[in-house]
């Protein structure tokens, strides 16, 4: 869940933000935390940055990545301009270091989506021998097509309906399992962040 420890108050946001050692490190807080904070909040920290400022990385619910100094860079263009220092190759060398970071943020983006892609294949084999459990994750595959296609949100609220009593049956006939708070867990993950975009 959101860290206590590590907070500290970043001058370039002007609030207090969760700041980790390591762009790695707040991945790894991503990964771990993202659905939990997701249905607690409505939304979830999607990508890590670096913070000049704090000289640290923040993690961020945002998914647009702007090619722009942040206030700290601002501050430090003016004082080297101020005191005419070469603040135009540091400039460079910043925005270099963005981008590079921002790669880096993409490559590490594409390989979360390819593991939880292995652990749904994972999960499927599983639970196909499960005819219930294996419908409801049909149903959840469809709301997600519903989503993608921006149906109306009449019929996709309705497959919420769905899904949702589909699970209440489950959960009262079979013994509570680890795959069915998996399935649970993503359900409401889905509901979540619908009800989060449509506000």
């Amino acid at each position: 869940m959101k860290p206590s420890k590590c907070l500290i108050f970043c001058r370039d946001a002007r609030r207090s933000k969760a700041l980790f050692e390591t762009e790695a490190k707040a991945m790894a807080f991503i990964k771990y935390n993202r659905y939990a904070i997701k249905r607690k909040a409505g939304f979830a920290p999607v990508r890590a940055y670096h913070c000049t400022s704090c000289d640290g990385w923040h993690v961020t619910s945002r998914k647009a990545v702007f090619d722009v100094p942040d206030k700290a860079e601002v501050m430090i263009a003016a004082y080297n301009r101020e005191h005419n220092l070469d603040w135009q190759n540091r400039r460079d060398r910043l925005r270099e270091q963005k981008r590079e970071q921002r790669r880096e943020q993409e490559l590490e983006q594409k390989l979360i989506q390819e593991r939880e892609q292995e652990a749904a294949n994972l999960l499927k084999a599983r639970i196909k021998r499960n005819g219930p459990l294996m419908a409801l994750y049909k149903q959840i595959e469809e709301i997600h097509k519903l989503i993608k296609n921006r149906t109306d949100k009449t019929r996709t609220y309705k497959a919420f309906t769905k899904a949702y009593q589909k699970l209440g049956i489950i959960m009262d006939s079979q013994s509570p399992t680890t795959d069915i708070q998996i399935i649970k867990d993503k359900l409401d993950s889905i509901y979540a962040d619908y009800q989060s975009k449509e506000k």
